[in-house]
């Protein structure tokens, strides 16, 4: 029997989507997300047959959504994609598609202006600087020394905030683990830039720029002569540099011969890099976006506006150019603000030190009780950690400025 010889011919395999590739791997609100569609036996020519969906909890949405042949991107993931399950699916029609199914994270910041619309929604009568004055309280910057500064009073405090609708106790114990100021907690969160804000700082900041002015006070730490200051450096920070010289004038005295003396800002001072951080987004809030009362509509709105950035953001006020907007604002009057602060404070710290009897009181309470030399290095090494954190933010900027531009040319839509 001869040989038989059989031909296997080949059958062109169908196109199809093998998987997804999701970048970053743990999404959250606020921030961009890439899904790209892995392909195999799928020429360049036939990408744009893909059909792409997004489910939220099962429900189809295009919301935000962009897409170009197997590539599809979301710009900016919108904040009431939090708590859903997301789900991304690609396929090529008549195949069964390739699904990625997740949930979100949140940035720290990003959650607190959650919690707070949270308020708003429990509280539908209270006005805006009213919340605003409730979260302060739980700040621990609605004390009698701050309405002092704001309001020339020291009553009445603001509201204490309570369980209501669907705000709950573990709500408002989280409200204050995020915001809580100083001998409150000295809680921070975490920004979209990952950078630590002082929540704390910020309230006060837009409630001083709502009520801004020039502020003579004869109750301010208990401090027996009338003072006058920037009401919004006042509370920001000059009042956390004025802390600075005092704290560090008490260290000094205790300092061991050639030990070094600590920082005047930064980590191990009382102006931190979060404390300093929310002082500025609270000026630059209480400048730029809360200018008078009636002003605020929303406090959680402008939270969200000014915090829901990227890098490159541009056009009105954001967190991602702070530094941009803070130079622009800084106080001709700051350094005196810091010397009037520092000398307050001092006295109310110093009461044993201070204190001068009868008819000379007056005169030693005219006399600085701080080194105006302190002072003026204290905002010196301020104005140096200023410099380098916005070549920080203007390097940022250049980065995202050039990843969208590789995006561009990757194809990204």
């Amino acid at each position: 029997m001869g040989n038989r010889y059989i031909d296997h011919v080949a059958v062109p395999q169908k196109p199809r989507v093998t998987d997804l590739l999701l970048t970053p791997k743990s999404p959250r609100v606020w921030s961009p997300l890439h899904v790209e569609a892995n392909t195999a036996n799928a020429p360049a020519a036939i990408l744009d047959r893909i059909t792409w969906t997004v489910r939220l909890d099962g429900v189809p949405t295009s919301s935000s959504v962009s897409i170009r042949h197997n590539k599809l991107k979301i710009a900016r993931i919108p904040d009431d994609w939090f708590g859903k399950q997301v789900e991304v699916s690609a396929g090529f029609p008549g195949q069964t598609p390739v699904f990625q199914s997740f949930s979100l994270d949140q940035c720290e910041v990003a959650e607190y202006v959650a919690l707070v619309r949270n308020v708003e929604a429990a509280y539908p009568a209270w006005s805006a600087e009213r919340v605003l004055g409730a979260l302060r309280r739980h700040a621990g910057v609605g004390s009698a020394a701050f309405q002092d500064v704001l309001f020339g009073t020291t009553s009445p405090l603001p509201e204490e905030l309570k369980p209501a609708g669907t705000l709950t106790k573990a709500d408002i114990a989280r409200i204050i683990e995020l915001s809580a100021h100083g001998d409150a907690g000295g809680g921070t969160a975490t920004d979209n830039s990952e950078t630590p804000v002082a929540l704390g700082h910020v309230l006060i900041g837009m409630a001083a720029g709502m009520h801004r002015k020039p502020t003579s006070s004869a109750h301010l730490w208990k401090a027996p002569l009338p003072i006058k200051v920037d009401s919004l450096f006042f509370v920001t920070i000059a009042g956390d540099l004025g802390q600075s010289v005092v704290a560090r004038m008490g260290k000094m005295d205790k300092l061991p011969t050639g030990d070094a003396p600590p920082p005047r800002v930064g980590a191990g001072s009382e102006a931190s890099d979060p404390e300093l951080i929310g002082d500025i987004d609270g000026v630059v809030l209480g400048s730029r976006v809360t200018t008078s009362p009636g002003s605020l509509t929303s406090v959680s709105k402008v939270l969200h506006d000014y915090y829901c950035a990227q890098a490159n953001t541009r056009g009105g006020v954001t967190a991602n150019q702070r530094f941009r907007n803070f130079a622009t604002l800084r106080s001709s009057t700051m350094d005196v603000d810091v010397l009037e602060f520092a000398n307050a404070y001092y006295r109310s710290t110093h009461k044993a030190k201070t204190a001068i009897v009868g008819l000379l009181a007056p005169v030693s309470l005219a006399l600085d009780a701080v080194s105006r030399k302190d002072v003026w290095e204290t905002v010196a090494a301020f104005d140096a950690w200023f410099k380098t954190r916005k070549k920080k933010e203007e390097d940022q900027e250049r980065e995202a400025d050039a990843a969208d531009k590789a995006d561009v040319a990757a194809g990204w839509p």
